[in-house]
């Protein structure tokens, strides 16, 4: 324990190195924290706001479904998907989506057709909209398309698609409601109404595909299984069939922040290597004193690792102290992407889903993992001119002579 405090003693005999030292370990360390729990919180915002507002957790659909042409009449069907409800802790909804042109009577825009089932489609699907009356008679359309043509909420417009007959239909509806989402291909180009509306304008019930959604991800795969197994005609597709793109994506990601981790740690490891040498070759004299005295080597040796502990255990609780600090507010209030963009929504890199407001997660291993690698880290590197140091003689040691 004497050894301990002496090395403790040490660091403040040069309080001016000791505090710049502190000062690369607190910034480096706070820096990891930081991007470290941000990007895990992106991450898995970007997958709740995928399988909230895009896949769902299970996907049915034809199996000669074209992703290529995800618009065209082929692709819709009409199948008794009744044996679901025969599941336990999901909920499922239909929905179908169609080419369609959209015009405020002035300019036309070409948009995503969305008919869904408001009822069951808000049990599997969250859609941020600022509507206030149901969806009947009325459509949501994505904040895009509204900038587009100039609407607001209350104004009318016009929607042509084809029908089953390849027959025009036009159907005029006041809108009822903006879709803002984290999905740029909602807030973008989509406009939606009532499905059943849209059935009788198409003189059909065919669907584009059901989403399930289940209470417990962690049944995915058995799910996923067992209705495979009841429908053998279709594809049953879980989010993460759909988002293999989206995997990819993510793995680019880590690689692309990895060279940033390795820089902020080869500063902070330079830094705190420095410091420790300097401190070690500065202690010569101090060494050869304690020998004097009858300290053996192993002892004297214990002291400098003691100190590189010191160092790095000190200025990595700082780092520690202030990253957490930083993390309060980003993970409660988050960073406003949409605004600081002058975007109404998020927007979608490299398949990517960024939400509107970026928030932080928690993470102890990214906490952790600083306290214990830097100070291990540290001690070992005091070893090599620790070990120098003692192999000098008593006489050269107090000499301060190299």
């Amino acid at each position: 324990m004497d050894l301990f405090k002496m090395a403790f003693k040490n660091i403040l005999r040069s309080k001016k190195r000791a505090i710049r030292t502190f000062a690369v370990l607190v910034m480096g360390v706070a820096i990891f924290i930081f991007y470290g729990l941000l990007m895990d919180g992106l991450t898995a915002q970007s997958k709740d706001a995928t399988i909230d507002e895009v896949t769902s957790h299970i996907r049915i659909r034809k199996n000669n479904f074209d992703e290529d042409l995800p618009l065209v009449k082929e692709n819709l069907w009409y199948e008794s998907i009744t044996y679901l409800d025969n599941f336990e802790n999901i909920e499922y909804t239909a929905r179908t989506i169609i080419s369609a042109e959209v015009d405020n009577y002035e300019d036309t825009l070409s948009v995503t057709l969305m008919g869904i089932d408001p009822e069951k489609d808000s049990t599997v699907f969250t859609l941020s909209t600022t509507a206030t009356i149901p969806l009947e008679n009325t459509a949501w359309v994505g904040v895009g398309v509204a900038d587009d043509l100039g609407l607001v909420v209350g104004d009318y417009i016009n929607i042509t698609f084809r029908n089953m007959d390849d027959a025009f239909i036009s159907a005029e509806y006041e809108i009822g409601g903006l879709l803002n989402s984290s999905n740029p291909t909602f807030s973008e180009g989509s406009v939606v109404i009532n499905i059943h509306e849209l059935d009788s304008m198409m003189e059909s019930n065919f669907v584009s595909y059901y989403s399930v959604k289940l209470l417990d991800d962690s049944s995915l795969d058995d799910t996923a299984n067992e209705i495979r197994a009841l429908y053998e005609e279709g594809e049953v597709l879980t989010w993460v069939d759909l988002n293999k793109g989206m995997e990819e994506m993510m793995a680019m990601k880590d690689l692309f922040i990895l060279p940033f981790y390795l820089i902020i740690a080869l500063i902070t490891f330079l830094g705190l290597t420095n410091s420790i040498l300097i401190s070690v070759w500065e202690k010569r004299r101090n060494t050869g004193t304690l020998r004097a005295l009858g300290y053996y080597d192993k002892e004297i040796m214990r002291i400098f690792i003691y100190e590189a502990f010191w160092i790095a255990f000190i200025g990595t609780l700082g780092g520690v102290i202030l990253g957490v600090l930083i993390n309060i507010p980003m993970s409660t209030i988050g960073y406003n992407y949409a605004a600081m963009t002058d975007m109404g929504s998020g927007s979608m890199e490299l398949s990517i889903y960024v939400p509107p407001v970026i928030k932080s997660t928690w993470n102890m291993s990214y906490i952790l993992l600083p306290l214990i690698v830097v100070p291990i880290a540290s001690m070992i590197v005091s070893l090599i001119p620790a070990r120098k140091s003692i192999k000098m003689s008593i006489v050269d040691c107090i000499r301060n002579k190299d």
